[in-house]
């Protein structure tokens, strides 16, 4: 029989679990009791107390342009303590299946905690790839604003040239017309 026990109060509230007992049944139709249920909990104590989530052990990472574009990374400890595999003793048949149990329990806790880490590398990945997009179309975008910048000037210069040359050509046959005026009074 596998499962898990899990006490969580608002904002990591610490809840005193010295004075927990369990009761089991058969089935869900069948409330013959389980005997000895509680027997494995004799040696129960309390590995890490509850915490705040805000100062737990996660670590924020920026993922964005924008400070406020963050992923939370958290990863349990997976030591032998924390997944309770210290003193397991297997002297006795009742110990060894005991035992087993605590093993299967441990190796269920690591492929969670792989299955996690998988997401959270994959989710990183994503972001990745999203950010050089983002960067690919940023460098796009300052691109064509430059394109459209120089396209402006050189408009400006053909402009200012154009306007030049035709005061210049404006000018010389203005003094052209009075150069002939001249020539007919003579």
């Amino acid at each position: 029989m596998k499962g898990t026990i899990s006490i969580e109060g608002k904002k990591g509230a610490r809840y005193d679990l010295s004075n927990l007992s369990l009761s089991a049944q058969q089935s869900f139709t069948d409330s013959t009791p389980v005997g000895g249920f509680n027997r494995p909990l004799g040696q129960f104590h309390i590995v890490r107390q509850a915490q705040d989530s805000s100062r737990d052990s996660s670590v924020l990472v920026q993922v964005g342009a924008n400070q406020w574009i963050t992923d939370s990374i958290d990863v349990n400890s997976a030591d032998t303590g924390s997944l309770r595999l210290t003193n397991i003793d297997i002297s006795t048949s009742s110990q060894a299946r005991w035992a087993t149990s605590v093993i299967d329990n441990a190796m269920d806790r690591i492929s969670d905690e792989r299955a996690k880490l998988g997401a959270i590398q994959n989710r990183l990945e994503n972001t990745i790839y999203d950010l050089s997009i983002f960067s690919e179309n940023l460098t796009a975008s300052e691109s064509r604003i430059r394109d459209v910048d120089i396209a402006r000037e050189t408009m400006s210069y053909a402009k200012s040239s154009i306007l030049s040359n035709g005061a210049g050509t404006i000018l010389a046959k203005a003094n052209l017309q009075s150069m002939q005026v001249l020539l007919l009074i003579r």
